[in-house]
């Protein structure tokens, strides 16, 4: 087990501004060394968090096989998986 909460964000598209204004509005700042083309940043100040940006399709699969903590992605793509996320053995209950 790791000590990172791993979070899967969309890397681009209207999710991807959806959820960067949650964080905003819960004024968690997301930072990435190389600006918004990077692929993994952290919550300023939450040194136990990492961010990954990533296809959505691929936080679906990312949670199923538990490389993801965490991930925002669209329920339809969920739906359409094979992977059953719901039945899986999950850490935070």
């Amino acid at each position: 087990m790791s000590d990172f909460i791993n979070i899967g964000i969309p890397s681009k598209g209207r999710l991807r501004k959806d959820v960067l204004k949650i964080f905003n509005k819960k004024r968690l700042k997301l930072v990435s060394e190389r600006g918004e083309r990077d692929l993994i940043g952290s919550i300023k100040n939450k040194d136990n968090i990492k961010i990954l940006y990533l296809h959505a399709r691929e936080i679906i699969e990312r949670l199923g096989d538990g490389t993801l903590d965490v991930g925002f992605s669209g329920f339809d793509l969920l739906k359409e998986s094979e992977i059953n996320i719901q039945k899986k053995n999950q850490r935070f209950k």
